[in-house]
């Protein structure tokens, strides 16, 4: 008679602190991997970063040639006639003065030609220690070890953050992201100035007086959390009277203070607008998320 050998099952083979500990063991394999790939992402990212500001803190550095074509459009202001495209001007400050072509924008004046040059100098002037700062810590932060890189900023005291958001109204956009909003003139440039992070969006009503928004989050935001940001936006304003129009969104680390200006107002350096409608049913859901 054939008699067929009986498999052992694997409850026999093993005992239940075998079991728990292989188990243990696959578990923490699976969590190292998945922190080596974050930490690999982290790495990519800030790689990526440096490569784009040094890409930019070479271009910055172009401003003498800014600045040089600037002069030289300025002492040719008598060719600078209206709708032309290039211009022949003598380039005092190469040996020999040779003749150099410049390129202009024929929907520009001749003094705007000319200023258009110097502003882009000294922007550029101004942006080169920002960039400098910027890709140290960045180069500083690729060559710290990984469980530095992968920890977390340091939280603010609580005190501090509570009074800095006194006045400031907060509303639950969704679960992952939050839209706050400025009662004021100096609400408004607490939460642009203090709270809101560089990398924050910030809303603001085109040429209106209103709130300053600042969404709240981590990544990059939907566009829908985007639009909802600007209807708040645009609801605490004078555009609520009108039913809706333009906001200008950008990031909070292209706002800057004037120089001298009142507390709220702001200068911004890259801006888009965007067109909003105000829908009473949604905005009354809009506005029922408020947190407390």
């Amino acid at each position: 008679a054939h008699h067929r050998a009986v498999r052992p099952a694997l409850t026999d083979a093993l005992t239940s602190a075998q079991f728990e500990a292989r188990y243990q063991g696959w578990r923490d394999q699976q969590q190292q991997q998945a922190q080596g790939q974050q930490i690999r992402q982290q790495r990519r990212r800030i790689e990526r970063r440096i490569q784009a500001m040094t890409a930019d803190l070479e271009r910055l550095k172009c401003w003498p040639r800014w600045q040089r074509e600037g002069e030289l459009l300025a002492a040719h202001r008598h060719l600078l006639q209206p709708g032309i495209t290039r211009v022949e001007v003598i380039d005092w400050f190469e040996e020999g003065s040779p003749t150099r072509t410049l390129s202009l924008d024929p929907a520009l004046g001749p003094e705007a030609q000319i200023n258009t040059r110097f502003q882009r100098a000294k922007k550029a002037q101004r942006g080169i220690p920002v960039i400098e700062q910027r890709l140290a810590a960045a180069t500083r932060a690729l060559s710290e070890p990984p469980e530095i890189i992968d920890r977390p900023p340091a939280a603010a005291p609580n005190r501090r953050i509570q009074e800095a958001r006194q006045g400031v109204r907060r509303y639950a956009v969704t679960d992952q992201w939050q839209a706050w909003v400025g009662r004021n003139a100096a609400i408004n440039d607490r939460l642009t100035f203090r709270l809101a992070r560089g990398n924050d969006h910030w809303f603001h009503a085109r040429e209106q007086a209103g709130a300053h928004v600042i969404l709240r989050g981590s990544g990059h935001p939907p566009q829908q959390v985007i639009l909802q940001a600007a209807r708040l936006a645009a609801h605490f304003s004078r555009l609520k009277q009108s039913g809706g129009g333009e906001v200008m969104v950008t990031q909070r680390k292209y706002l800057r203070r004037p120089k001298g200006g009142k507390p709220g107002q702001v200068l911004v350096t890259q801006e888009r607008g965007l067109q909003v409608r105000l829908n009473q049913v949604d905005m009354a859901k809009l506005l029922a998320t408020r947190l407390p």
